[in-house]
């Protein structure tokens, strides 16, 4: 094991420069530090924000080359979580420092499942379908809502409070990524259990203001600080507010 395996294994900035060639911006120092102290962990932030890369792409595969754990990719559709699979699968495959982690013949290396040579399983899953008896010990929700999604908000709740948390064990890492899409939401939700998640609505960067809302729809709070929420070269009528379901 060399040196700089050694130092990925304990750097995810180092893991994440060096090994992957991304950049680091800087709200991912507090994305970081989010996921080393809680397992239960709240992402609100816009598109363009990079969330995706850093969350459905780099942090499990930090997490895969630090140990064996099992993984499960949950995504508003099947296919767009088999999508980040195959992005796992295609960097794993192109990049030499990730060698150790290629498949031999006796792993599987699927469409919607991928099984590395250290025993690490991930699975993937559409919201609105279900893996009963899956117990895994990180679960990724990344943009579980979307506009294209048509179950009620009923099923929608039952999906995530009762299926996917009902999966996660206590040294579970459920993690909860997204772009806010209408009042009521599951990120909404979860954001009023503070005594659960840890989140971060935004981050603390100056150069970029990261909005809690997304549509352009007029807002119907009253009590919202426009000068917080609105983005950098953003319209003056259009404030990225979260729509309302009526």
């Amino acid at each position: 094991m060399t040196d700089s395996w050694i130092l990925a294994q304990t750097s995810l900035k180092f893991f994440t420069t060096q090994f992957l060639g991304l950049s680091w911006h800087s709200h991912y120092e507090e994305w970081r530090d989010l996921l080393e102290k809680y397992n239960r962990v709240l992402i609100q932030a816009p598109r363009g924000s990079r969330k995706s890369y850093f969350f459905s792409l780099t942090y499990p595969l930090w997490k895969i080359i630090r140990g064996k754990t099992d993984v499960l990719l949950v995504s508003d559709s099947e296919d767009q979580s088999r999508k980040n699979l195959r992005i796992i699968r295609d960097t794993v495959e192109s990049n030499p420092f990730l060698e150790p982690l290629r498949p031999s013949t006796k792993e599987l290396w699927g469409v919607d499942q991928a099984q590395f040579r250290n025993g690490t399983m991930i699975n993937t899953m559409g919201f609105g379908t279900s893996k009963r008896g899956e117990h895994p010990l990180l679960i990724l929700n990344d943009d579980i809502e979307s506009e294209r999604n048509k179950m009620s908000r009923e099923d929608k709740n039952r999906m995530y409070w009762a299926v996917i948390t009902g999966m996660a064990v206590n040294e579970t890492q459920l993690i909860t990524l997204g772009t806010p899409l209408e009042f009521g939401d599951i990120l909404e939700q979860a954001e009023k259990r503070k005594q659960e998640y840890k989140w971060a609505k935004r981050s603390s960067r100056e150069e970029v203001v990261f909005s809690l809302f997304t549509s352009c729809r007029p807002a119907k709070r009253k009590d919202a600080n426009v000068e917080d929420y609105r983005q950098v070269g953003e319209d003056e009528d259009c404030r990225n507010q979260r729509a309302s379901p009526s």
